[in-house]
């Protein structure tokens, strides 16, 4: 699957056209991203590091191949 503008052709024209600016056609698109972050945070008066891992994944029509 690959970046084209009927990707984006339900969107509301702000979010189409900052997409189409983002995004070269032709791009593969990923379905399936990790993303790791650390911080802190503050909580009762002191600061806390943290770190996590979040895994977002699309949902695929149950008549095409998962990803």
């Amino acid at each position: 699957m690959t970046f084209d503008l009927e990707s984006v052709a339900d969107l509301s024209s702000p979010a189409s056209r900052y997409l189409r600016h983002a995004i070269a056609l032709g791009t593969p698109i990923a379905r399936r991203v990790a993303m790791t972050m650390e911080g802190q945070f503050r909580l009762g008066g002191s600061w806390r590091q943290f770190e996590a891992t979040e895994v977002l994944a699309a949902q695929w029509d149950s008549s095409e191949s998962p990803p």
